[in-house]
């Protein structure tokens, strides 16, 4: 490798790689969604909105439930209090535990903080009303909300 090679490759990686004093307007590494779209968790795990193994004892593939709009980001606690509870179960309980009902999900006890909590992570609120749609229609609901989260966020770049 030529070194005027070597010098265009490492002048092109440091452009792909800015730094936090960087001149360019959004260096995304030094970014997060926090406040809006989504909230930074520390203990966190990929999880199905509609869990996997209820997905498919309705006879749905793996294509099928592997659907990006179904992944969210949950805390590890969540994730297995959660198990293979069918989305009318636990997003009852959820919606029961910031009205006094017992913590079952993580530490969110206020239902404003929930609705925020939905909003942020792309959830339809009517979840939080007992109103769990089918699969396909929650799907369709959820990907308009990341649409739209994800135009208002490259609306502040």
């Amino acid at each position: 490798m030529s070194s005027y090679t070597r010098s265009k490759a490492s002048s092109m990686s440091a452009r792909a790689k800015p730094s936090p004093t960087s001149s360019e307007p959004f260096p995304l590494r030094n970014r997060t969604w926090r406040g809006r779209c989504s909230k930074t968790l520390t203990s966190s795990t990929f999880s199905r909105s509609a869990r996997r193994r209820y997905l498919q004892q309705q006879g749905l593939s793996r294509g099928q439930y592997n659907q990006i709009a179904n992944f969210v980001m949950a805390q590890s606690e969540v994730n297995i209090a959660i198990g293979d509870k069918p989305p009318e179960v636990y997003f009852k309980e959820i919606a029961g535990q910031v009205n006094s009902g017992p913590k079952r999900y993580g530490g969110i006890t206020d239902p404003e903080v929930l609705r925020q909590n939905f909003g942020e992570n792309c959830l339809p609120e009517s979840l939080l009303n007992g109103q769990v749609p089918n699969y396909e229609t929650f799907l369709t609901e959820r990907r308009r909300l990341m649409s739209l989260c994800i135009k208002r966020w490259f609306e502040v770049l």
